[in-house]
């Protein structure tokens, strides 16, 4: 999608071996996310009644790149409040720390695997962290609109986690069945659940007489 949309804008624009060459400058899977164009669209797939996002480029995947504060503390990402938590939960502050440095929200996911929980602590205490970095993570305006833009609709994470995701592709033809998922989808349902509170306190934030859309 990003050679796609790269192309469109500039037709000397080709991928050289692993890197793409984009108005005479290189770009890596390290860097890519620097390309000056508007990739959203690139990284979001939906009908009536479901939203598939992958990438970095979608601010609903926790790998987008934002600052935030959580207790007092300023996180790179909430990919890096969340492996930070995850190993030091696990007595890893060692690990802990290199991820907080890391630059990207990529290191920082390569850094935290170090630590590898079991499927039980993902859905009880990781649900839990990853609920509290997503809470303060869009507590950002922008961030809001973005996830209230998903309506009602279904919120799926389109990668091959059976943990976080639905198990299949972005690419994948049937990312938009629910019959054809294979993951438990826990950052959609985190997602959703957050989406909820968010519009229940606007609702209450509302002056009299006027409606909150839905």
């Amino acid at each position: 999608p990003v050679l796609r949309a790269a192309k469109e804008s500039d037709r000397e624009c080709r991928l050289i071996g692993d890197k793409l060459l984009y108005k005479s400058k290189m770009y890596t899977v390290e860097n890519i996310h620097s390309i000056p164009l508007n990739l959203e669209s690139t990284a979001i797939k939906e009908d009536d009644k479901t939203v598939a996002f992958c990438s970095r480029f979608n601010p609903l995947f926790n790998l987008y790149p934002h600052r935030m504060e959580v207790d007092g503390k300023m996180y790179a990402s909430n990919e890096h409040f969340y492996l930070s938590k995850k190993c030091q939960a696990f007595g890893r502050e060692d690990v802990a720390a290199l991820v907080e440095l890391a630059a990207e929200p990529e290191r920082a996911m390569d850094i935290g695997r170090q630590v590898e929980p079991d499927k039980q602590w993902y859905n009880t205490k990781g649900k839990t962290l990853m609920t509290k970095g997503t809470r303060a993570k869009f507590r950002d305006p922008s961030l809001q609109k973005k996830l209230l833009n998903t309506q009602t609709k279904t919120i799926v994470e389109a990668t091959r986690s059976s943990i976080w995701a639905v198990g299949l592709s972005f690419s994948d033809s049937n990312i938009l069945e629910d019959t054809k998922w294979t993951g438990d989808n826990l950052m959609g349902k985190i997602l959703s659940a957050v989406r909820d509170e968010l519009k229940a306190e606007l609702s209450h934030q509302a002056p009299q007489g006027m409606v909150v859309a839905s």
